[in-house]
């Protein structure tokens, strides 16, 4: 039997669990006739090449000492700008779903149409508030000026005085203010 000084040379069977789990790789080998366990240790491949020759980086080609390499770097970039993406993009969206640019097409149509439609219906709905806004004012400004002229009749002047200035000033003001717009 093997020494208890050497335990790694104890066959697997013989040791216990914690033990196996700290046991170097073993190496199995007929002894006598009997099966034997040592321990392997890791092994080293014998390299045919010394060690200076080892480190020495190894030439490939024949080139020349001084001959230089040239290294070339291009960058290609490009920009496509619009609502709809580039025609590569488009062959491309076309050979993952067959009809897909046409899809895209179609889509990009009824949305535009869409866009048309709201803008055209808020123009009108600009128009028709401009509308109201000015019969409105010309409402005001007859009522007002009709009740400066009742005040007069009645012979209330300041009164009179009063109502038509408050009147006319404003409409005055947003003439004036349209003129200098244009101007």
């Amino acid at each position: 039997m093997v020494s208890p000084k050497w335990p790694f040379l104890v066959r697997p069977a013989l040791l216990n669990a914690s033990q196996r789990a700290f046991q170097p790789p073993l190496h199995s080998e007929m002894i006598g006739g009997r099966l034997g366990a040592t321990c392997a240790g890791p092994l080293k491949k014998k390299s045919s090449l010394s060690k200076t020759k080892r480190n020495t980086p190894v030439r490939r080609d024949n080139a020349d000492e001084h001959q230089v390499a040239k290294l070339e770097i291009k960058q290609v970039q490009q920009h496509w700008s619009g609502p709809l993406p580039d025609p590569e993009t488009l062959a491309a969206f076309d050979q993952i779903v067959p009809g897909g640019a046409a899809r895209i097409f179609d889509q990009f149509e009824k949305e535009a149409d869409h866009r048309r439609a709201l803008e055209r219906s808020q123009t009108r709905f600009v128009i028709r508030d401009t509308h109201i806004g000015q019969a409105l004012a010309g409402t005001f400004a007859l009522a007002g000026l009709s009740v400066a002229a009742f005040a007069i009749y009645a012979g209330a002047q300041w009164a009179a005085t009063i109502i038509g200035g408050s009147v006319l000033v404003p409409i005055v003001y947003a003439f004036l203010k349209q003129t200098w717009k244009a101007n």
